[in-house]
């Protein structure tokens, strides 16, 4: 089972444009939206095998344009941080109406915490601080607050980093428990925050060629 991710290396302009993409395997159309939009879509391979891609014709901003695509197809893409997506499975939630606000902050909140206790957890050792590389991964949260479940959604460039990073981060306790457990969180973790300060102070230096 491989871990497949269209990325560009240019900054996607969130502005409208032309497409002009037929159906097909998803695969496939998900590397022609890459090469139209340079925007990050991130998916385990075997989710899209099998799968087919609705046409997308017109001018549209490529977040629309990246939906209109997946229509019908039993995936939904979440955006994760600017520019990047992760492919997931639809679920009953994508067919009702949104939860109340109280409920969305909670969840938000919770995410929070459990990316400042990854990021803390990969910052405390050195081989694996972010420096030159970004995490995406879908992770899921027992009744016991630990971080059972860790699954890289793409790769770092390393194979042996990868598996130290799935096990380092298996033994996160995040302090508490989800509201509910059962749900993953599907996490995009960078070297630096949005403001530009390095999450792991000196990372960057020592991961720098």
């Amino acid at each position: 089972m491989g871990l497949c991710v269209a990325a560009g290396a240019a900054r996607a302009e969130a502005v409208p444009t032309l497409f002009d993409l037929p159906g097909g395997p998803l695969k496939d159309a998900l590397a022609r939206y890459d090469a139209a939009t340079r925007m990050s879509v991130f998916f385990p391979s075997e989710l899209v095998e099998g799968r087919s891609a609705a046409p997308v014709r017109g001018r549209m901003a490529p977040e629309q344009a990246l939906h209109r695509l997946l229509e019908g197809s039993g995936l939904v893409a979440r955006l994760v941080a600017p520019e990047s997506f992760v492919l997931q499975p639809a679920g009953p939630d994508d067919a009702v109406p949104p939860e109340p606000v109280p409920a969305v902050a909670a969840e938000r909140g919770y995410e929070q915490l459990l990316e400042s206790r990854l990021l803390r957890a990969l910052c405390e050792r050195g081989d694996l601080a972010l420096g030159s590389y970004r995490l995406a991964l879908r992770v899921q949260v027992d009744t016991g607050g630990r971080a059972a479940q860790v699954r890289l959604l793409d790769s770092t460039g390393d194979r042996a980093r990868d598996g130290a990073i799935v096990e380092t981060l298996r033994r996160v306790d995040v302090g508490q428990a989800p509201a509910d457990p059962a749900r993953p969180f599907v996490l995009l973790l960078r070297a630096r925050t949005a403001d530009a300060v390095p999450v792991c102070p000196g990372a960057g230096r020592a991961a720098a060629p």
